[in-house]
């Protein structure tokens, strides 16, 4: 399958030089097909490339005929070497097949807002591009429709997108974080292959990318840092989710060296997730407000320099190494609300010298304190 799909790949890459529309009429050197009776494309000249800017106008006359220009043709620009900016207005609404391929001068394109779709190939190898805006109006990313665009280092996609083709954003070696959205469904194979600068990956969507993982796209193959965040948001510097329909801080975006958590989200409260601090090694204390139900799984794992932290009496339960290597914790007080330590919750910690555990725990995992080897008293 792999190899057909690249034969395919092959093929269809060679097509950006041969695809060429046959035109209608010239108006102020833009050529353009008549596609319905009251609409024309912009098309390519097979001898008469493109270059310089180019403003395409919203409507155009001809022998007394007025026609509205709602689209860009297939390969309309491909390999246009020479073009350097376009202004594509609103009434554009699609924008064929290799249409921008190998425009390799072209640095930033905005995409009009009544676009739904960005066909296959429609900015391949556009080398020199760094950004683009996508309107909301886009559901689809098509196949290749990046492939090879080494500049790129911005892109928002929107909160309307359901799907992510196979290749969109290969090679995009200079892009270094993605968001993606809650309304994406998938993201198929290669879509982000050999994106090598992909060091961050904000999720707000029910996939879940897991660091080194091909899966999706190979989305998070190289990412140093993964959020994954469903139908959440960001407030501030925090990130929060809502895996198993519970509002959770899933990640800290901050640089603050002492930080104090937000009071709810959303009016509501809400948990400390899984490796939300994750071997963040420059904060020293943490201010956490009595809307906390719940410390998760390695929430303040490695935080090596966290001295100071309170835990209020809303948490019920500390999950499996929470403050696992928090080496310079010299105390910590339990409260009476919580009923659970998981195993190596506080193991490693090896400044604690004092913990006060309340009658109300029940159980204690499995090496909670191994190698507390200051503790003196419990």
């Amino acid at each position: 399958m792999k190899s057909m799909k690249k034969i395919l790949f092959t093929t269809l890459s060679l097509l950006c030089f041969t695809i060429a529309n046959a035109y209608d009429f010239r108006v102020d050197n833009l050529y353009y097909e008549i596609i319905s009776e009251n609409s024309v494309a912009v098309v390519s000249h097979p001898y008469d490339k493109y270059k310089g800017r180019i403003s395409i106008p919203s409507r155009v006359v001809f022998q007394g005929y007025v026609y509205s220009v709602t689209a860009i043709g297939g390969g309309a620009f491909s390999g246009c070497t020479s073009l350097t900016s376009i202004k594509i207005p609103n009434s554009v609404t699609n924008i064929g097949r290799f249409a921008f391929c190998d425009c390799t001068r072209l640095t930033n394109i905005e995409i009009p807002n009544n676009v739904t779709s960005i066909s296959d190939y429609a900015f391949k190898d556009c080398t020199a591009l760094t950004s683009v805006i996508i309107p909301n109006s886009v559901t689809n990313i098509g196949s290749c429709a990046f492939v090879g665009c080494t500049r790129l280092t911005n892109i928002e996609i929107p909160n309307n997108v359901t799907s992510i083709s196979d290749y969109a954003f290969k090679d995009c070696t200079a892009l270094t974080s993605i968001e993606i959205p809650n309304s994406v469904t998938s993201i198929e194979d290669d879509a982000f292959r050999d994106c090598t600068g992909l060091k961050t990956v904000y999720n707000f969507s029910n996939l879940t990318f897991s660091k080194g993982s091909s899966s999706y796209g190979y989305i998070a193959y190289y990412a140093d840092k993964v959020y994954n965040a469903p139908n959440g948001s960001i407030e501030g510097d925090f990130m929060f989710g809502k895996p198993n329909d519970v509002n959770t801080l899933v990640g800290y975006l901050g640089n603050d060296i002492e930080i104090t958590l937000p009071t709810d989200y959303k009016g509501e409260n809400y948990a400390i997730g899984k490796g939300a601090f994750y071997n963040n090694n420059a904060i020293t204390s943490v201010v956490i407000p009595n809307s906390v139900t719940s410390i998760g799984d390695n929430a303040f794992c490695g935080c090596t320099r966290l001295t100071n932290i309170e835990i209020p009496n809303s948490v019920t339960s500390i999950g499996r190494c929470a403050f696992k290597d928090c080496t310079r914790l010299t105390s910590i007080e339990i409260p009476n609300s919580v009923t659970s330590i998981g195993g190596q919750a506080f193991s490693n910690c090896t400044g604690l010298t004092s913990v006060t555990i309340p009658n109300s725990v029940t159980s204690i995992g499995d090496n909670a304190f191994c190698g507390c080897t200051r503790l003196t008293n419990i």
